[in-house]
């Protein structure tokens, strides 16, 4: 079998990524280019790749080259993109991949010019398909959703409806595996595990435990949880709650998630919809209502830009607040000071058109 001939263009973390994937399959053959050709053959030898290049120009010149792997900061994927399909090679970018709703427009004239593809590297583990298999694999049920409507990813008529996938309540069972549910594999069982799948169930069940008394833990993505390996004797709750509304507010269109909705999706929605303000935030794993907490940021965006209000519920008064003043500062929010106060329901957030 003839192997894919790859070159990375750009030798930094990506690339180090990638390639630590990369090199356990036998039908891949790697290759590197950076801007010096000491950086290039450093990364060849340390990787075991085939080739080293000195320029991004001299890999893309070579003719052994099928596929090229944009590497590099964001602000050059444009150009290195539309070079590599002139060139004839197809395209794994980076994310994120562009800046501007009309790079994509850009890139998709000039690969169906070339007659090559470009893809976007993506970590498919925040997927709702792997979410799903991942409660199958912890439990041997799950609840199933109607496959989401196009029209809702179109937001019911453009800024004007709202849409929201019905779903059963709740999932509740009994000592499940909490390691599937979290990115770092870790823990023990739940002694409970309830899934909301409406802001209703949420508060219900937060309510039920405070009023027990009983520990409860509240997990979303499961993003960068370390939970014991004992398990949790208590509840926990997973906040499943999915749901868009838009409406247009001047030259802003106010957009608004369910805390359930992924991040990642969520992301891609608003740059398929031309709606610029959190286009960098792209492959940050989690969900929507986690972006609050952490006040999430990359290549100089962050959420306290475009959050206009967090929807939550307080435990402490034991009612549902809209707040306007989130304490946003780095990586820091009222919800992280006090996080066991706290159980974020939906995130509104102001973006421009770019049309």
């Amino acid at each position: 079998m003839t192997p894919i001939r790859l070159a990375f263009l750009g030798c930094g973390l990506a690339a180090r990524l990638h390639s630590r994937t990369l090199r356990h399959f036998s039908d891949v053959e790697r290759s590197y280019a950076s801007r010096t050709r000491d950086r290039a053959e450093e990364y060849r030898g340390r990787f075991k790749g085939a080739r080293a290049f000195g320029s991004y120009e001299t890999a893309l010149g070579d003719p052994e080259i099928d596929v090229v792997l944009v590497a590099t900061p964001p602000a050059s994927h444009l150009d290195l993109t539309l070079r590599s399909l002139a060139a004839g090679k197809h395209v794994i970018v980076e994310k994120p991949p562009f800046l501007r709703a009309a790079d994509f427009d850009a890139v998709t004239a000039a690969a169906a010019q070339a007659g090559k593809r470009v893809f976007v590297a993506e970590n498919y583990f925040y997927k709702p398909m792997a979410e799903a298999l991942r409660e199958v694999e912890g439990a041997r049920v799950v609840a199933v959703a109607e496959p989401r409507e196009e029209a809702g990813r179109e937001l019911a008529g453009k800024y004007g409806a709202t849409w929201h996938p019905r779903l059963e309540d709740v999932l509740d069972r009994a000592d499940v595996p909490l390691a599937p549910l979290t990115t770092l594999r870790l823990g023990g069982p739940a002694r409970r595990l309830v899934t909301a799948y409406d802001e209703p169930s949420v508060i219900d069940v937060v309510r039920g435990c405070d009023d027990a008394g009983e520990p409860l833990l509240v997990l979303g993505g499961g993003s960068n949880v370390v939970l014991p390996d004992e398990g949790i004797a208590g509840t926990v709750v997973r906040v499943a709650v999915h749901g868009l509304s838009a409406q247009q507010d001047g030259d802003r269109v106010l957009l608004t998630a369910a805390a359930g909705e992924e991040w990642e999706s969520f992301v891609g929605l608003c740059v398929a919809d031309r709606l610029a303000g959190v286009e960098a935030l792209s492959g940050i794993p989690g969900l929507v209502g986690g972006s609050p907490v952490q006040n999430i940021g990359a290549y100089g965006q962050d959420v306290a830009q475009t959050i206009t209000s967090v929807r939550a519920y307080d435990r402490q008064p034991r009612e549902v607040v809209a707040l306007t003043d989130c304490g946003f500062s780095y990586r820091h929010s009222v919800f992280k000071a006090e996080p066991g106060r706290w159980v974020v329901l939906a995130v509104t957030f102001a973006l421009t058109s770019s049309e």
